[in-house]
């Protein structure tokens, strides 16, 4: 161990030095009961934190925060944070000091401020297509800052391994990288807060981002099939950010009252939200859905938001109908076809 490294350990708090053995320890907890692999070792300068769980004192009036052996720490902050203070971390997103101030409080569950009722269709073209209303896209200039990382990763790419004008180069693409997730990030932010604010039904879909994303590579007896166009998929499905904005309703609809619910994915593209006809026909393209039963024709992706909504609908008629009539006296079209996923929110009293 170095000398200014092991300087380093003696000047740092040790309730600091305790959080990280913690930390270890959940980590290796985690990797017997849950899917998550054993913990493995930080590069440096990736994932740098440090957390404070006692003597930090936070002064919202002022934008100051009080840690121990640094003293006040000016911050810009969004928000006052509310609450009983539990911990103070401190995190190195490139050249910007992050502090994340985690309070507890008790919330109470109000009632929905708004009696509206909306389906989300998550898409290609558009993030968010909402069954009323206009969609929402990400910012025009995520595309000015994404061809900027493209010409930064082809100059990475000529710099010599180890060197300093490598290392520049990299902090370069890091920041590029860091931008482009804040302002999807702040858009998806804000964009959720409205849904949960105007709505006291969200309907979403219960997608597998994760599998739909998977590599198409295959094997060598097995490869797979245009491994080009399906990695162009991949990225844009993963640029829109679909868990991102899932797991923002998920904590931010009981806090407002709202109810999220999760309905199957299946054939919600292929249905007409007008006579429930199911058929490959009935999409056009990518853009346009047309009935071939009663001709209906409208935008694919809003149609599809219309039949989240309709299911969704369905599925909390089909729970009150068993919960208040005997077995076998409540019938819905998805019987036996679809099965009642999970809602969130105060049907089933979650809160966070």
């Amino acid at each position: 161990m170095s000398t200014r490294r092991a300087t380093g350990y003696r000047n740092a708090p040790a309730q600091a030095l305790q959080q990280a053995l913690k930390d270890l320890c959940a980590a290796w907890e985690r990797k017997f009961t849950s899917r998550f692999g054993a913990p493995r070792f930080k590069k440096k300068g990736q994932g740098d934190t440090i957390r404070f769980p006692q003597d930090c004192a936070y002064d919202a009036g002022r934008g100051v925060v009080r840690l121990p052996k640094l003293g006040d720490v000016r911050l810009r902050h969004s928000r006052p944070a509310l609450g009983k203070r539990k911990n103070v971390t401190l995190r190195f997103e490139g050249k910007r000091l992050v502090v994340a101030l985690q309070t507890e409080r008790q919330i109470d569950v109000p009632a929905p401020a708004s009696a509206g009722e909306v389906g989300l269709d998550f898409g290609v073209v558009a993030t968010i297509t909402p069954s009323a209303g206009a969609p929402i896209e990400l910012p025009e200039r995520i595309g000015w800052y994404e061809r900027r990382r493209k010409r930064l990763q082809q100059g990475l790419s000529r710099k010599k391994k180890g060197s300093n004008n490598r290392r520049k180069a990299l902090a370069r693409v890091a920041e590029c990288h860091r931008r482009i997730a804040a302002i999807r990030g702040d858009l998806l932010h804000q964009e959720t807060t409205k849904l949960v604010s105007n709505n006291a039904l969200i309907a979403i879909e219960d997608l597998a981002v994760k599998n739909m994303t998977a590599c198409a590579a295959g094997t060598i007896e097995a490869p797979g099939r245009n491994m080009r166009q399906k990695a162009g998929l991949n990225r844009t499905i993963l640029r829109n950010g679909w868990s991102m904005a899932r797991s923002m309703l998920e904590y931010k609809a009981p806090w407002r009252g709202a109810t999220l619910v999760a309905v199957p994915p299946a054939f919600t593209s292929q249905q007409c939200s007008c006579c429930g006809r199911i058929a490959v026909e009935n999409r056009k393209t990518q853009a346009l859905f047309e009935c071939v039963q009663c001709g209906h024709a409208e935008n694919a992706d809003r149609n599809a938001a219309r039949n989240i909504l309709l299911r969704a609908k369905e599925t909390i008629a089909q729970r009150r109908c068993a919960n208040e009539t005997p077995a076998g006296g409540c019938q819905s079209r998805w019987n036996g076809r679809i099965p009642i996923l999970r809602m969130h929110g105060n049907e089933t009293g979650h809160q966070r």
